[in-house]
């Protein structure tokens, strides 16, 4: 499989229009990307494990090689999906070890919610 078989594949696995639907929406997006050497607050991952639209953003992360992140997982993390997908793992296997990756990461805390978006002009 080459390189761009698996994007092809990795765009075809996202649901149109996903981002409307992501638990993060309403969300302040600052959180999902930290400074470099710093980590993303702990109730970012447990809101990304109960997002409807996980699978979409995984493969739109891996499609576009984010930072930050993105379905529960790190850019670290989809580091080494990638490495995956470019040996010719199926890209549905490596999505699905992806999303058990960011099962483990839901429990790294439940810290307060960051702010949704315009809150600090209320």
């Amino acid at each position: 499989m080459s390189a761009l078989d698996f994007r092809t594949d990795l765009v075809g696995d996202q649901v149109p229009d996903w981002q409307f639907e992501g638990a993060c929406a309403e969300v302040d997006p600052e959180a999902w990307f930290p400074e470099q050497g710093s980590y993303a607050p702990p109730l970012v991952f447990a809101i990304c494990a109960g997002c409807p639209v996980r699978r979409s953003c995984l493969a739109a992360a891996l499609h576009g090689r984010e930072q930050g992140v993105w379905a529960g997982t790190t850019a670290e993390d989809r580091d080494g999906l990638l490495r995956l997908l470019r040996i010719g793992i199926s890209p549905i296997v490596v999505l699905n070890l992806g999303l058990a990756l960011s099962e483990r990461s839901q429990h790294r805390g439940t810290e307060s919610l960051p702010e949704p978006r315009g809150a600090e002009a209320a």
